[in-house]
């Protein structure tokens, strides 16, 4: 469970900007983590652009673990994306 704080009573919805700022602050580029996430890296660059407002479970989820950010921020669903400090 996270630390922050998680507001229930939003609507999940992806967030692809979220997904680039958190990318670009890991310094992470399109294609490694389209490599470890199993996916093209055009897939990725949909994602972000929201151009693919939904997504996989198992890809975001495999997202969110290769950049360590929570689901909960990825969904909207929390404003915390490091809830593992």
């Amino acid at each position: 469970m996270p630390t922050g704080r998680v507001y229930l009573d939003r609507t999940p919805a992806f967030d692809g900007s979220r997904l680039r700022a958190m990318r670009r602050r890991r310094r992470v580029r399109a294609e490694t983590l389209a490599r470890r996430a199993r996916v093209s890296a055009r897939h990725i660059w949909r994602l972000e652009v929201g151009k693919r407002p939904k997504v996989a479970a198992v890809t975001l989820a495999r997202i969110a673990l290769d950049l360590r950010v929570d689901l909960y921020y990825l969904l909207g669903l929390s404003d915390e994306p490091e809830p593992w400090k």
